[in-house]
């Protein structure tokens, strides 16, 4: 590390993998989508939910992309002294997943499939809350479970 440099655990520079900081991403998207629900009977209620879809899958790709993630570290990380540091792949193919599902229900929701477009959405919505909660979501387990049965290889 050069001089003037800042580590990289320094207030300010929060972790990718942080936990709190993932929390707080599960957190806004879990209220996005919700929002998106509430005003589902307006025609920005699809574009709301794309926009959510959109912030989660390049999140996933890369945690530095995340809008949430970002304002996370900008905003509130400077104020916390202590990270609890946690491995990022099984959150990572978690977002990818919940987000495919986001985009399949917005797809039916533009298609003109309500029901099943709303209900995939709330899904998300749910699972994200509960995993930001209680640190165990539907989805993630899902993602989870793929990935054992993948193998070795793909982990």
């Amino acid at each position: 590390m050069t001089p003037g440099e800042r580590p990289p655990d320094a207030p300010g520079r929060g972790s990718t993998g942080d936990r709190a900081e993932r929390r707080f991403h599960q957190g806004v998207l879990a209220a996005w989508y919700a929002f998106g629900i509430v005003v589902a009977s307006t025609a920005v209620a699809p574009w709301l939910t794309l926009i959510g879809v959109l912030v989660q899958l390049t999140g996933s790709v890369s945690p530095g992309l995340s809008l949430p993630r970002a304002l996370h570290r900008w905003l509130m990380a400077p104020t916390r002294r202590q990270r609890a540091p946690e491995p990022r792949p099984p959150f990572d193919r978690a977002d990818a997943l919940t987000g495919a599902v986001a985009l399949a229900g917005t797809v039916f929701v533009v298609a003109g499939v309500y029901p099943l477009g709303w209900a995939l959405i709330g899904v998300c919505a749910v699972s994200l809350a509960l995993d930001a909660a209680l640190d165990r979501g539907p989805l993630r387990g899902l993602a989870e479970l793929m990935a054992r049965l993948a193998g070795p290889a793909q982990r």
